[in-house]
């Protein structure tokens, strides 16, 4: 069975990887900056910029001028750029949204006054393999919350585990412990080094999204997961989203984020609740009583955000954080005659609180963030009402773990293509554990551990294609201190291909958080028809460590999507191990006096298995950790999203991780030892894969979503290699969306109890197979959530172009560069199925070129016969190892239904012959000129400033009635040629205006234009665009045209036809419609 699931999901992976596309990116989006001269306009190379705003980041300009900040978290940003011979400049604050790309333009002046913001403009954000985790992406829509959607993504496993003493949901990264995950909270940390943090304590409903790092880091050799929380932005927003499921659960979510002034503030408080399985049934259980058992959990929490601006070069940042949980005792194995049980009354509480204060400087060409935190993470387990067989028997645990801390991060420049960062982080962590009860070992005194490192990253780019990054550091722990290395190198090949090398030397590791002290007796677990007993122990102090690991990544992008390779190995020398250990391998006195005799009186009693069998050590097994170890991880992970057709996206990952240790100590080489030297680790499945199912309608908002996820055998459930699915279905208006979701659709493992059937043993040196527990998946659950939006989105404080549309030059081929898009607010249906039927011509006319292809590359001339595209004449122009078409629009309903539905793309000559794409020639006619690669698809290149303006001039609409509304203005952009245009069109339709009554018909047409009159509150407008669309420019560039949006012609009564038709009404004039997206 493990081989036929394997097989069927690597096959239909294989399908979906040729060709490959990208997954959802969360809650992040991308800034991109062009740096250009104020006076030529010219890209302006080897510009340094300094990103502030929730992280911090600097990168040079390369010859075109730009740079990117990929995977940036939303909030408010601001750049400072600076360049040699030029006047430093910082850039008003903008605002960054989820799945969006922010592009600000920048112009520097030799001069001594400061820069002009020329446009931020704010588009979607193509996905790229789902790294992450946010509101919108398919994981999180397939999930009951945050948790379950970081376990969809490869190399993730979120683990849980209600009767373990500890945490109780955990992440593992690429098998590695949890003790071996950092987690931090906007890159402050959260758990201490060595410490595995209970997500349910933690909350994450309280974070917006979670990305994941596998790349070791000094305090965390398996990898980190950063939660970002909202951010402040420039305008306010609030969300409210409740949702319910069929295991009685119910949660609330209530946001707001905005800014008032200076100050910047974000909030959020979350509420939930649910009832397990075996909730509010009525059974005896080893208590020895018989009583309906409750299973409730509730948490909550909250989070605020204050982000204070102290002048242009400083922001100063506080986030409190408190959640808090409460759950009723329920032990849900069932090994033996009668269930376990606890008795009514016992529960746990438990408690995590985080407070940072950041303060992030720009100090000329350096930018540093220090930050102070300090976390309390306690959680009590009181069973002061235990019974064990019908008798009184209390036992309380309590521990209290509390970090205190400082975070350092700094960018400045080196030389010229040199970047250098230093970062460091200095914890100190004390924890304490206690546990009372009949057969307790005393109380263990509390734990102080240190640990800080500090790191130097030298970042090389060494040209616009070669990467390097070099780096140095030092450790220093409780046990002792070491030094650190790395080195990485990433290359693009080509415009589809990339690839990443790394290679890091870590010292010392930091060790496990807390004192390990021995299971109370009576608290053991038990597996009756085994006669095994199962808890924790003391066992070594960390020594001196290190590791070694190396990393290659493979990227490749095509015009359909992405497929990414990551092969990894890692070593770690002298590491501790958590392993179950035998009682007969553990030294001789390990056991204090009549524990064996206490174990052996519950495991005979009604309270344990009700078996007369004498217990000793090799009957218990403990959980203790072993130091001096060799562990290793490596594997191989390929992912890949596919969109099939325009509606429909595929993807999926598929991953060997393998997790080993080597080691000749005797209690791991006894035979008794389920940790097997050189064998799989327990409890880490080798396998793991998953397919995701995504459809879009075209004509309605809905989304339909699916997954599989495959996990092998040896997993943490002790359960044989299973496949789970998940359904999803979403409605979106603007204001509000609906997601319906069923998890765990056809019941796989579901159940109430963990019990020993169908469980899969666990393989021991010896070859005895040790019996293991089943712990059952989650039932299928349905649930439901409402999520409602208050508040106007942000798209920068800068008009995006002359009419809100225009997108920069794709650095990558899009994915689906012919898409017609109706979720425009300017594509109308009628639009819609214009630029349908031209688009899909136009495929077929570039899928003849294709086939005409050969290795020599594509013809020299297009075919005789090549398929007509309705109201476009493409002329083909061949390149060197592509093509281009230019697409003279004969039909202008054609033009504007392209213009509205399909991504139209601009940029300057330079942009566009560095990207090597064809510009065609500018005259004062064809400054609209379309062209269609498959490198970008449909795109305009701006004229070089000597065939004019580089931008039109645009207003605001008047506030009075113009008095000349269409005459031909005298400016430095109406060239002769173009007046000589404009002096035909605007004249005619001034003589058309003149005689035009709304209450006739209407005159004839006039000469080169097309009129179509409308109604409005305030009177009535027309909707004008010229016949040649070519002239479109001659208008814009020596009429008086304004731009308004919806809103603001709404309140002057009147509307307009979307972009790029031009509309007149008397009192405004000739105006543009802004669209909202």
């Amino acid at each position: 069975m493990t081989r036929g699931y394997l097989l069927v999901l690597w096959g239909l992976l294989a399908l979906v990887f040729l060709p490959p596309v990208a997954g959802a990116q969360g809650e992040s989006g991308t800034i991109e900056i062009v740096v250009t001269d104020a006076a030529g306009k010219n890209a302006i190379a080897d510009a340094r910029v300094i990103l502030d705003g929730p992280f911090i980041a600097q990168e040079v300009t390369g010859s075109d001028g730009r740079v990117t900040f990929e995977a940036a978290p939303s909030g408010i940003y601001r750049a400072r750029v600076l360049r040699e011979g030029y006047a430093g400049a910082t850039t008003e604050p903008f605002d960054v949204l989820p799945e969006r790309v922010v592009s600000v333009a920048v112009h520097l002046s030799r001069e001594e006054h400061l820069l002009v913001i020329a446009s931020i403009t704010v588009r979607p954000l193509p996905s790229l393999g789902e790294a992450s985790v946010g509101e919108e992406s398919s994981a999180r829509k397939l999930s009951g919350g945050l948790g379950g959607a970081l376990g969809k993504l490869g190399g993730v496993l979120v683990t849980s585990g209600d009767d373990a003493q500890g945490p109780t949901e955990t992440i593992w990264l690429e098998g590695h412990d949890p003790t071996q995950t950092a987690l931090s909270l906007d890159g402050i940390p959260l758990n201490a080094p060595g410490q595995a943090l209970d997500l349910r304590a933690l909350n994450p409903d309280l974070f917006a999204s979670a990305s994941i790092s596998h790349a070791p880091t000094a305090t965390a050799l398996g990898g980190s997961v950063d939660f970002r929380t909202l951010e402040p932005t420039l305008r306010t927003q609030v969300r409210a989203t409740s949702g319910l499921d069929s295991n009685d659960g119910s949660y609330s979510t209530f946001s707001s984020e905005g800014s008032a002034g200076r100050l910047g503030f974000a909030a959020v408080h979350t509420v939930r609740g649910y009832e397990r399985p075996l909730a509010g049934l009525p059974f005896g259980d080893t208590s020895g009583l018989t009583y309906v058992h409750g299973g409730s959990y509730a948490t909550g929490g909250d989070l605020l955000k204050l982000r204070l601006r102290v002048g242009a070069s400083q922001t100063l940042t506080a986030t409190g954080l408190s959640s808090r949980y409460e759950e009723d005792a329920l032990c849900t194995l069932f090994t033996g005659p009668l269930p376990c049980g606890y008795g009514p009354g016992n529960g746990s509480i438990g408690h995590f609180g985080s407070a940072s204060l950041a303060d992030t400087l720009l100090l000329g060409s350096v930018g540093v963030k220090v930050a102070v935190f300090r976390t309390v993470s306690r959680s009590d387990q009181d069973f002061s009402h235990r019974y064990v067989g019908g008798v009184l028997s209390p036992l309380n645990n309590a521990s209290l773990v509390q970090t205190q801390g400082a975070d350092l991060e700094a960018e400045f420049p080196g030389t010229r293509r040199h970047t250098l960062t230093l970062a460091g982080t200095a914890t100190r962590t004390q924890a304490s554990q206690l546990q009372s009860g009949p057969g307790s070992a005393p109380l263990s005194p509390s734990v102080r551990t240190s640990y800080a490192w500090l790191t130097l990253t030298d970042t090389v780019r060494a040209n616009p294609r070669l990467r390097l990054s070099f780096r140095g550091g030092s450790a220093r722990a409780t046990p002792g201190g070491s030094l650190a290395a790395g080195v990485s190198a990433g290359v693009r090949v080509g415009a589809k291909d990339a690839v990443l090398a790394s290679f890091d030397l870590n010292g010392i590791a930091p060790e496990p958080v807390g004192p390990r002290i021995l299971s109370d007796p009576t608290a053991l677990r038990f597996s009756c028809t085994a006669g095994l007993a199962f808890g924790e122990g003391p066992g070594d102090a960390p020594g001196s460590s290190s590791s070694a690991s190396a990393r290659l990544v493979f990227e490749h992008r095509a015009p359909q999507g992405l497929f990414e390779g990551v092969l990894y190995r890692q070593e770690q020398h002298g590491a501790l191990i958590q392993a179950p250990v035998n009682g007969a391998a553990l030294p001789a006195g390990y056991f204090p006096p009549g524990y064996f005799q206490t174990v052996s009186t519950t495991f005979a009693s009604e309270g344990g298995c009700g078996s007369a069998t004498a217990l000793g050590p090799a009957n218990v097994y403990l959980v203790v950790p072993i130091a001096g170890t060799r562990r290793i991880y490596e594997g191989l992970r390929l992912s890949a999203l596919r969109s099939v057709g325009r509606h429909l996206t595929l993807g999926g990952y598929a991953a060997v991780e393998v997790a080993k240790v080597l080691s000749g100590d005797p209690r791991l080489t006894a035979a008794s030892s389920p940790v097997i030297s050189g064998s799989q680790l327990p409890n880490v499945p080798l396998h793991h894969a998953g397919l995701l199912f995504d459809y879009r309608a075209s004509r309605l908002p809905i989304e339909l979503l699916a997954d599989a996820q495959y996990t092998s055998a040896n997993n943490p459930a002790n359960l044989p290699s299973y496949l789970t699915f998940d359904v999803a279905a979403g409605i979106a208006a603007p204001r509000a969306t609906f997601t319906a979701f069923i998890g765990n659709l056809f019941n796989a493992h579901a159940g109430r109890f963990a019990t020993p059937a169908g469980a899969v043993p666990l393989a021991t040196a010896g070859g005895q197979p040790l019996p293991a527990i089943a712990f059952p998946l989650q039932p299928r659950t349905l649930g439901a959530a409402l999520t409602l939006r208050l508040g106007k989105g942000v798209s920068g404080p800068a008009e995006p172009g002359p009419v809100g549309l225009i997108q920069p030059l794709p650095h990558t081929p899009p994915l689906q560069p012919l898409l017609v898009d109706q979720t425009r607010s300017i594509c109308e249906p009628a639009d819609a199925r214009v630029a349908r039927t031209a688009t899909e011509a136009l495929r077929a006319y570039v899928a003849e070129l294709e086939r005409t292809k050969t290795r020599a590359g594509y013809p020299e001339q297009a075919p005789a016969e090549m398929p007509a595209v309705p109201g476009i004449a493409p002329v083909y122009h061949r390149l060197a190892g592509s093509y281009a078409l230019t697409l003279r629009a004969v039909d202008i309903e054609v033009a504007q239904a392209l213009f509205r539905c399909v991504p139209l793309h601009v940029g300057s000559e330079g942009e566009a012959r560095a990207l090597g794409l064809y510009v065609p020639e500018a005259t004062a006619f064809a400054r609209f000129t379309l062209v269609f690669s498959p490198l970008a698809g449909i795109y305009v290149v701006r004229p070089p400033e000597g065939g004019g303006r580089e931008a039109f001039r645009l207003y605001r609409l008047p506030t009075a009635a113009p008095g000349a509304p269409l005459a031909v203005e005298s400016r430095t952009e109406c060239t002769a040629e173009l007046r000589a245009v404009a002096m035909q069109l605007l004249p005619a339709l001034q003589r058309y205006v003149a005689a035009f009554d709304p209450e006739r018909p209407p005159p004839p047409q006039p000469e080169g234009w097309r009129v179509t009159p409308h109604a409005a509150a305030a009177g009535w407008w027309l909707a004008v665009v010229p016949e040649n669309f070519s002239n479109l420019p001659a208008v814009l560039d020596c009429g008086h045209v304004a731009v308004a949006s919806e809103d603001e012609l709404r309140a002057r009564g009147f509307e307009g036809a979307a972009a790029p038709s031009l509309n007149f009404a008397p009192p405004l004039g000739l105006y543009l419609v802004r669209p909202e997206r």
